[in-house]
């Protein structure tokens, strides 16, 4: 092992051979890289959420952990376990990932196995968790809502003639149904919404504050009632204000058919006769 190597050895010749040249690189900067591609990543993880930070432009240190896997895997178990002190979890995880990514498994799993993890304070668990369900209610579901109302709102006061016409019906159900953007993020909404009425709804009531169409707040409770999250249910209907005007359009069903392409890509003209 690399590191055993070393501490026989008196200064000089520590030296020299560290700086030997083996496959391009001074034979420490494989093992150095190795050990910084975790403080790459839990450096940023001191400052901030890295839970959706990419960590693709660290190559040149997965690449090395990497050699030391396949070279000197004794050595890469020394670093995981000894030299590296314990990191959150969600470092470890980002590091496989990209380790993975890269089809280095056989780090994958000396990393698996020997890099340590510590518990992280509560207070921070917390924190994060807040941070990434508010940005998921924020961003994928509020301002998703409004989107739809908005486009309501438009049909109701600029084609409201049009809005039961037949041939209309599907694409205007693909424009204002939930199910449009929800469809494989059901459960990720679900333990969104969930967690935040029982940890943090006063920030909830915040990134639902703005008023919208009545068929757009009524449409999205009830494909959570059809799932049978009534509490969610009843907590949203009392957090999210509604605008009513002259007249309830009831938005068509939504068919899993539907598509942009079929309906929005290929026919203009019945984007036109919206548009009127």
């Amino acid at each position: 092992m690399y590191y055993d190597i070393v501490n026989q050895m008196d200064d000089d010749e520590a030296s020299d051979y560290d700086w030997e040249i083996v496959d391009g690189k001074p034979r420490y900067r494989w093992y150095k890289y190795a050990l910084n591609s975790v403080y790459m990543i839990s450096s940023v993880d001191e400052k901030c959420n890295i839970e959706t930070v990419s960590f693709d432009d660290l190559d040149a240190w997965y690449e090395c952990v990497n050699w030391v896997a396949k070279n000197d895997p004794e050595a890469l178990m020394h670093i995981m376990s000894k030299l590296v002190d314990p990191v959150n979890p969600i470092v470890k995880t980002k590091l496989l990932e990209s380790l993975e990514k890269s089809e280095y498994y056989s780090a994958c799993l000396i990393v698996d196995t020997h890099l340590r993890i510590k518990e992280e304070p509560k207070e921070r668990d917390f924190n994060r968790k807040k941070e990434k369900y508010s940005k998921i209610a924020d961003e994928d579901i509020a301002k998703q809502l409004i989107g739809m109302s908005q486009i309501l709102h438009s049909l109701k006061t600029t084609a409201k003639n049009k809005l039961y016409e037949e041939k209309l019906q599907e694409p205007i159900s693909y424009l204002l149904n939930i199910e449009k953007f929800a469809r494989t993020k059901t459960n990720k909404f679900i333990e969104t919404l969930q967690w935040m009425i029982e940890n943090a709804p006063e920030d909830l009531k915040r990134i639902f504050n703005t008023e919208i169409q009545i068929e757009i707040r009524d449409n999205f409770l009830n494909y959570f009632a059809e799932r049978e999250h009534y509490q969610l249910c009843s907590f949203m209907m009392k957090c999210i204000p509604v605008i009513e005007t002259d007249f309830y359009f009831d938005i068509p069903p939504y068919k899993d058919e539907y598509d942009d392409e079929a309906y929005f890509g290929e026919d203009e003209d019945e984007d036109e006769e919206l548009d009127d």
